[in-house]
C-alpha cells in the first residue's frame, strides 16, 4: 500500500482518532508507551537539567541574561523545540495507525477472498504470524469477531462481511487515487497476473511482450498457462483470457476476439481411411476428441452447410483436454480433429495437415478477457486488457472479423 493514496481516506480514519492522541508535552511518552519507537527518536527531548546533571553550587550559578527581541530566552527556545518535535511525533503515529489500519484491512480482506490464513499470508509475501496478529490486532480496536477460523474452515460474521464491503470500497479508492496519478504518465506500476491457454500465449501475446513492456515499464507480468475454470480471488489472478462462451455470472467478460475452427486430418491418417466428403462419410471415420475442461466430457462438433444443421460426436481412441496433446495426435494420424485454423496454419504449409470438409462449417469460439465484477477495475488491468483486445483485432485469425467489419463500416 502506497502513501500516495492515504489522503483520500485520511478523515475517515485519522478523525476518530483524534480525541485520543494528547497534544501537550506528555505525548512523548504516549508514544513511547504506543510502541512508535521511530517516533520517539524523531521527536526525543532535550532533557531537562535535573535529569542530567546535579544542581550547581549557588557560587557556580550563572547570573540569568534578561531576554530580548534579538536573543530569545532559552528556555522559552527549549520549549518551543520540544512542542515542535511533539507535534512531529504526533504526525508520525497518526500516520504509521493509518499506514497499520490499511495493512490490517488488506489482509482481512485477503483472508475472506482465498478463504485461508496460510495462502493470504502468501499471497501477501507476509510470515503467517504477521498476518494472523494483524487481524487479532483489527478485531480487538473494532471490538467485534470478524471471522469464525476452525481447524478447517474460515467462515465470514455478519459483522465481518458488512465491514469487509466497507474494507474493499475504501481500498478500492485508495488504490484508485494512486492509479490516478500513474494514469497522468499512463505508466501503472506493480505485478499484473494473467491466467490464459498455451495457443493464445504462445501464438499472440508472447510475440509482442516487448511492445507491452516498452509502452508500461514498471509492470511486472506473472503470465501462467492454465486454461481450467479457476477462482480468480482465491488463485491471486487479476485477469484471464479464455476461448468459448463465458458461463461465470460473477466474471466481467469482454470479447477481444474470436477463434476461427476447421477440420483437419494428417496424410497419415487420410492414406489409410480415406478422406471424407460428407456426414455419412464422415460418421465412418474416427476423430481426436477434445474434453470440456468445464464437464470433462468430449465435445461434439456442430457442423453447418447453408441451412443444414447437425451435431457430430466421432468414436475416438483417444480424447484429451490438452491442445498440444491434442495437436500431436492428429499430426500423429489418430483422427480427424477440429482445430483452430491459426494452429494448423504453419503444418498445412509443411504438408503435415490437410484441410477436409471444406463446404462445411463449424462455429467461431470467442476469446474473452474476464474479471471479477465487484472489484474496483484497476489502471493496470485495464491496460493490459485494452492492449490485448487491440493485439487480437489486429491478429489475421483472431480478429479477422473484428476487421471484416471495419472496412464495411
Amino acid at each position: 500500500m502506497h502513501c500516495s493514496g492515504i489522503g483520500i481516506i485520511a478523515n475517515r480514519l485519522v478523525m476518530p482518532l483524534k480525541r485520543h492522541i494528547p497534544t501537550h508535552d506528555k505525548v512523548l511518552d504516549f508514544v513511547i508507551h504506543c510502541g512508535s519507537r521511530h517516533a520517539w527518536r524523531s521527536a526525543r527531548p532535550v532533557r531537562a537539567r535535573s535529569e542530567s546533571m546535579p544542581e550547581p553550587a549557588p557560587s557556580q550559578r550563572a547570573v540569568p541574561v534578561p531576554a530580548s527581541p534579538q536573543t530569545p530566552h532559552n528556555n522559552n527556545q527549549h520549549g518551543h523545540v520540544r512542542h515542535e518535535r511533539a507535534r512531529h511525533a504526533v504526525r508520525i503515529y497518526r500516520r504509521n495507525l493509518i499506514m497499520d489500519r490499511l495493512v490490517s484491512m488488506q489482509a482481512f480482506t485477503r483472508v475472506v477472498d482465498v478463504g485461508s490464513f496460510a495462502r493470504a499470508a502468501e499471497s501477501m509475501d507476509l510470515p503467517k504470524a504477521t498476518l494472523t496478529r494483524l487481524i487479532q490486532n483489527l478485531e480487538t480496536h473494532l471490538g467485534v469477531k470478524l471471522l469464525h477460523r476452525t481447524t478447517r474452515r474460515i467462515s465470514v460474521t455478519n459483522d465481518g462481511a458488512a465491514y469487509y464491503e466497507r474494507c474493499v470500497r475504501i481500498l478500492a479508492d485508495v488504490e484508485e487515487a494512486e492509479q490516478s496519478l500513474t494514469r497522468q504518465n499512463n505508466s501503472p506500476r506493480g505485478t499484473l497476473s494473467v491466467d490464459t491457454t498455451a495457443g493464445l500465449a504462445q501464438l499472440v501475446l508472447v510475440p509482442h511482450l516487448h511492445e507491452f513492456f516498452q509502452a508500461y515499464p514498471d509492470l511486472k507480468l506473472n503470465l501462467t498457462i492454465n486454461g481450467k475454470p479457476i477462482d480468480l480471488l482465491q488463485e491471486g489472478v487479476d485477469v484471464v483470457l479464455r476461448v468459448g462462451t463465458p458461463v461465470e455470472e460473477s466474471m466481467v467478460a469482454r470479447r477481444i476476439g474470436h477463434v476461427q475452427l476447421a477440420f483437419y486430418a494428417s496424410p497419415i491418417y487420410l492414406n489409410r481411411f480415406g478422406t471424407p466428403h460428407d456426414l455419412a462419410e464422415l460418421a465412418q471415420h474416427k476423430a481426436v476428441n477434445f474434453l470440456s475442461n468445464r464437464t470433462g466430457r468430449e465435445m461434439p462438433w456442430p457442423m453447418a452447410r447453408g441451412m443444414e444443421r447437425s451435431e457430430v460426436l466421432l468414436p475416438s481412441a483417444i480424447s484429451t483436454n490438452d491442445a498440444d496433446v491434442y495437436m500431436g495426435c492428429a499430426l500423429e494420424g489418430h483422427g480427424v480433429a477440429r482445430v483452430s485454423r491459426a494452429m494448423a496454419e504453419p503444418y498445412v504449409a509443411s504438408g503435415r495437415l490437410v484441410e477436409i470438409m471444406t463446404d462445411w462449417q463449424t462455429e467461431e469460439l470467442p476469446i474473452s478477457a474476464m474479471y471479477p465484477q465487484n472489484r474496483h477495475l484497476s489502471a493496470k488491468v485495464r491496460v493490459f486488457v485494452n492492449w490485448a483486445a487491440d493485439l487480437f483485432s489486429r491478429h489475421p485469425h483472431f480478429g479477422a472479423a473484428q476487421q471484416r467489419l471495419a472496412v464495411a463500416a
